[in-house]
Order: structure tokens, then sequence, then C-alpha cells
């Protein structure tokens, strides 16, 4: 039974989101949240305010994020790619940040691969019972958001185990993502600079004060310089 459970729960959880997936093509949310991807990869104006249509008042992260969406050549293949681009975005965090708390406990290689997997997929099933968090498998801003924090998330646990300050620079990236997705989330930029603090690694603290402030300067800048700060500005604020 231990063999078979988890294959069971795997099973029904990918059968379930076959359906969240065939949902999505009748949601709301999923032509507002697709189109500023869609636009970025053909390479339209995100914050056009003269000529052309208006395509969000979201940040880049958001367009930057649904941009493989624009690989398609129809409609429902687009929604598709968008769907499984907000699977993955919170699946393979959820999967790498659960084997982390698993990788101490003595498991079979079976087990280390369908145990955090199922957990994952619990974890995932979980965020469907409350309001705030219902939405994260549908296609629109907060899905983008809540997936580059848990990235960063996966960063900092890399940076944590290497010591290597490219992992504290990707967290700083994927979180300045997350903020240039939806606003709100800003101060999780600031939650690796807390968890240093509090742990006294004050030189390291230092480090990441640095490489988060360039980070998003230097992000921030290249969105301004390629789509115009009073545009940008216009739209978002």
């Amino acid at each position: 039974y231990s063999v078979i459970f988890p294959f069971v729960v795997i099973a029904v959880s990918i059968y379930c989101l076959w359906k969240f997936g065939i949902n999505t093509h009748f949601e709301e949310w999923t032509g507002r949240g697709l189109y500023p991807g869609l636009a970025f990869a053909k390479g339209f104006d995100l914050y056009e305010t003269q000529k052309g249509p208006l395509i969000t008042m979201y940040g880049f992260g958001m367009a930057f994020f649904y941009s493989f969406s624009g690989l398609a050549t129809h409609p429902n293949t687009a929604i598709t790619i968008g769907f499984l681009i907000s699977l993955l975005g919170l699946m393979v965090p959820f999967y790498f940040i659960l084997r982390k708390l698993y990788k101490d406990r003595e498991n079979s290689t079976l087990d280390s691969i369908s145990l955090p997997l199922v957990s994952a997929f619990l974890v995932l099933f979980c965020l469907q019972l409350e309001k705030t968090t219902s939405g994260v498998l549908k296609i629109h801003a907060d899905t983008p958001a809540l997936s580059f924090i848990l990235i960063g998330l996966c960063f900092f646990q890399l940076y944590e185990s290497k010591k290597l300050n490219t992992f504290l620079f990707l967290t700083a990236l994927s979180l300045s993502l997350a903020v240039w997705s939806k606003l709100p989330t800003l101060l999780a930029l600031f939650f690796p600079l807390v968890y240093l603090l509090l742990n006294r690694r004050l030189k390291e603290s230092f480090t990441y004060i640095l490489l988060a402030s360039l980070t998003f300067i230097g992000l921030s800048t290249l969105i301004f310089c390629v789509y115009g700060f009073d545009d940008v500005y216009y739209y978002i604020i």
C-alpha cells in the first residue's frame, strides 16, 4: 500500500489539474492575464499611452512570466501553455522546497521522488480551499508573483547550502520580478535581509542589500528605458 498510495494520489491530482486546465479556457481572467505575455512575446509596447490598445495595468513580470505562450499559433494552445506555466511555476519550487524537508529522512529512491511530489500536490490543492489563494491556478498576476517568490526562496536555500553570492543575486532577481509582477509583494524583497539580520550575519546582510538594490534598480531602469518611465508610471502607479 505504501508503494501504491503515492501513485494513486499523483494520478488523481493529474486528473484534477487536467480539469482545472479545461476550466481555464472559460475563466474571465484568462484573457487579461495572457494578453500581456502574448504582447511581450510579439514585441508590442506594454504601456502605450497614445496609439496602441491598453495591454496591461500590471508590471512587466507578469508579461515575462507568460511570454512563452507567444509560441502558440492558436488561442486554445496559448491558454493551455499559460496554464502549464502557472502550474509548473508553482509545482517546481514547491517540489524543490519539500524535497529539502525530506532530505534528512531515510527513504528509498522511489519515496524520495514521490513523497515530495505528493506533498507538493497537496499544498497546491490546499491553496484552493482559501478564497485569497484559490486563484493561483488561474492566469493572472497573483500566480507569477507567488511563483517568483517561491523561486527566490529556492535560490536562497541554495545560497544557504553553497554560500555563493550568485545564488544571492538570483534570489534578489526573482524577488524583484515578483515585485514587478504585483507591487504589494514588495515586502518579500526584504525577507532574506531580515533572516540574515536575525542570525547576526551582518556582512552577508550588507552583501544582500547591495545586490538587491543594484538588481532592483537595474531591472527597473531597463524596464523604464524600454517602455518609458512616464508610460509605466501612468499605468502601474
